[in-house]
């Protein structure tokens, strides 16, 4: 019965009807902020909260992850390897013809890269064999090389390999400026 003369109250008039509202919404949103800033992920939390002490990582705990910038090693021999088998499968041996893009590239490249080579003429391919590969850039998740092709006349590719979950993949391909 209290409760019906409360809400008889809260209604009698739109002015105490508009203050019953803001307080309530008022509590609510204090509740619901206090409740978020005390989540850890939260970054309210994460300023105020003491910073944990460094610990190294070992072995176990990085397997399978990308080192981050400042620990990141040479990156070009893995990038490396993967270009050249990229290449490998992508130029077409002078004298031969093509009748589709090697299946194989699937693994070596990023899927949209994938999914425009499924799409690509394969009398389209460069044609030759390798005879340099010098990387323009690497960093610890991206890298640009650059490979000469001989064949009929010389091609020079741009390719850009990026690291990804398992390895690194060929992101793109191109022809180099002034190619």
């Amino acid at each position: 019965m209290r409760s019906r003369n409360l809400v008889g109250w809260a209604l009698y008039s739109p002015r105490r009807l508009l203050v019953v509202t803001g307080l309530v919404l008022a509590l609510v949103l204090g509740a619901g902020g206090l409740s978020l800033a005390a989540r850890p992920d939260h970054p309210e939390a994460a300023a105020a909260a003491p910073a944990p002490a460094a610990q190294k990582p070992t072995p176990s705990s990085t397997a399978g992850t990308i080192a981050p910038p400042d620990e990141a090693h040479d990156a070009w021999p893995e990038a490396r390897r993967t270009t050249q088998q990229f290449l490998a499968k992508y130029v077409v041996p002078t004298g031969q013809d093509p009748r589709l893009v090697s299946p194989d590239l699937a693994r070596l490249t990023t899927p949209t890269l994938w999914r425009g080579l499924r799409l690509a003429d394969p009398t389209q391919l460069p044609h030759g064999r390798v005879v340099g590969l010098r990387p323009l850039g690497t960093g610890a998740y991206a890298a640009e090389a650059v490979a000469q092709l001989s064949g009929g006349h010389t091609l020079t590719l741009t390719l850009e390999i990026v690291a990804w979950s398992h390895g690194w993949r060929v992101a793109d391909v191109r022809p180099a400026e002034g190619s």
